[in-house]
């Protein structure tokens, strides 16, 4: 979800790791990984979407011209607060202290209209997906 727009380029979104949690996350983005996606089709199941979805991408090259920078769109113009968004997150690593309290960066933003719970264009690398707690400590 978009907390709150910074600049023509940054915002921050938030997450909860599940939806009965009461801890929000806090998650940097710019507007190099917010894809942009006019979807023809309305609301996706998510078993037929690998099926029924039409949007393909022959090249990264390709998928990077979808980015909102690339487009010179302004996320001000994009995104809006509360505004539901499908993004991959990164633990973001900072030093002490981070008053900011954003702990996380995106890694593909996906800005559909109407919103839909689609997967986001790119993927993060697999090993990435779960640090163990000394790390996280550290």
């Amino acid at each position: 979800m978009v907390e709150k727009v910074l600049s023509d380029h940054l915002a921050v979104l938030t997450f909860k790791k599940t939806d009965s949690s009461n801890q929000i996350f806090r998650v940097l983005c710019s507007s190099d990984d917010v894809f942009v996606l006019d979807m023809k089709d309305k609301h996706f199941d998510k078993e037929d979407f690998k099926i029924k979805n039409k949007i393909r991408f022959a090249s990264a090259p390709e998928l990077w011209k979808k980015t909102a920078r690339f487009q010179e769109i302004s996320l001000f113009g994009l995104l809006k607060p509360s505004q539901r968004v499908r993004f991959n997150a990164l633990p973001l690593l900072s030093n002490d202290p981070n008053n900011a309290e954003i702990h996380y960066c995106t890694a593909g933003v996906l800005v559909t209209k109407p919103f839909q719970s689609i997967p986001v264009p790119v993927n993060c690398v697999g090993s990435s997906k779960s640090f163990t707690d000394e790390f996280k400590i550290y």
